[in-house]
């Protein structure tokens, strides 16, 4: 490689790339995606700085690595603007229809259509939930691993670099469940719950508490090993190309944006930073299920605390239920930092962009699909407020 005013005359985005935060086997594969000329969302842009290209009508022209590179971005984020909108569809419009149609046949069950309320027997409403929770994460999947075509080891990775930045994880993500979820604990979206399975009533029902915890281990579970596939999955590992904290950022930003609730999207952007982040620092997806599912935990074990109804659990204040999980926090994080010396590895790649992150965010704004999709998210939580 020569050297040209004093820099390198070669410029090669894959080559350029930091590959130091992850492992090995990730990284082959990483690059040898970007590497395929044939798939029109990996940015492998290379030129020498000395050659120029000839167009018809123009001239010699230099070709530039940030045209290519926003070219690229717009292509990866119009296709995960369109997941968010699938993701949407279906659970605001199409899983509603199909209760409708479902309702006339005769089957006990039935949707609000301007909140995401279902009524009905609790174990028609189970299917529903757990349907409706698999489709509108599975088919966001499905569509954007047929267009990236990205290798499992890439969009998820599962070996741990080391097994202290799970305790790290899980540490920090209780801690941050109780500073961010103390307002959303008394919205209703963290007690419709109880409303689906009838468990407000003076009286147990068998079938519906049966039902309840079925669908707390889906949720729990379930919902939270495909909410990080998509996420911290597809869609982190496509953005990294553009770099780590902006792919990181967005990937928060648009998981938090499916919510579409106003109270909970502090709480929910802030664990998925956190998942985002450990991810990369840990190397391992299994790190921001895990970070998902105790998030998720917690939010159920305060939504059972704060329901009036629930005089079982009333010796159990959300104070009291705050405090220990605190004090488990800072447990968890005190044996971790005995066990082990101190860690001073990258978390993010370090490489050179040649679109500046305001050009990027700008990209993100700009993008008819993500548009689209964040109106019809805003519009929803605004509906939720008044519902």
């Amino acid at each position: 490689m020569n050297d040209s005013e004093g820099g390198k005359s070669v410029i090669d985005v894959i080559e350029d790339f930091d590959y130091s935060t992850q492992s090995d086997k990730y990284n082959k594969a990483f690059k040898n995606w970007r590497k395929s000329k044939s798939n029109p969302y990996t940015y492998n842009f290379s030129k020498n700085k000395r050659e120029h290209t000839f167009i018809e009508g123009r001239g010699f022209m230099n070709t530039d690595p940030a045209d290519a590179e926003k070219t690229i971005l717009n292509r990866v984020l119009f296709v995960i603007g369109m997941a968010l909108f699938i993701s949407i569809s279906v659970e605001t419009f199409f899983s509603k229809f199909i209760v409708k149609l479902l309702s006339k046949t005769g089957v006990n069950l039935w949707a609000n259509f301007l909140t995401d309320t279902v009524y009905g027997g609790e174990i028609e409403v189970l299917l529903y939930l757990i349907i409706t929770g698999i489709l509108k994460l599975g088919l966001p999947i499905l569509f954007i691993h047929r267009l990236f075509k990205m290798p499992n080891t890439v969009r998820f990775p599962h070996k741990l670099s080391k097994k202290s930045d799970m305790c790290y994880a899980l540490s920090i993500c209780l801690m941050l469940s109780v500073l961010t979820s103390f307002s959303s604990a008394y919205f209703k979206n963290t007690t419709r719950i109880f409303e689906f399975f009838k468990l407000d009533d003076a009286e147990f029902a068998t079938q519906g508490v049966t039902c309840f915890v079925i669908y707390a281990f889906f949720d729990v579970l379930i919902v939270s090993i495909l909410s990080e596939m998509l996420f911290r999955g597809e869609m982190l590992a496509s953005l990294r190309q553009f770099g780590d904290l902006f792919a990181v950022t967005v990937c928060a930003f648009v998981s938090t944006a499916v919510t579409a609730d106003f109270a909970m999207s502090p709480c929910a952007f802030a664990i998925a930073m956190l998942s985002g982040i450990m991810v990369l620092k840990s190397g391992s997806i299994i790190t921001a299920i895990c970070i998902r599912a105790l998030h998720s935990s917690y939010l159920i074990g305060l939504a059972f605390i704060v329901s009036e109804k629930l005089d079982v659990y009333r010796f159990l204040n959300k104070t009291n239920f705050a405090t220990i999980s605190v004090g488990l926090s800072a447990i968890i994080a005190a044996f971790t930092f005995m066990l082990t010396k101190s860690d001073r590895r990258k978390i993010f790649a370090n490489f050179q962009t040649y679109l500046s992150r305001k050009d990027k965010v700008i990209a993100v704004f700009q993008c008819s699909t993500i548009v689209i999709s964040l109106f019809i998210c805003c519009t929803i939580a605004y509906v939720k407020l008044f519902v």
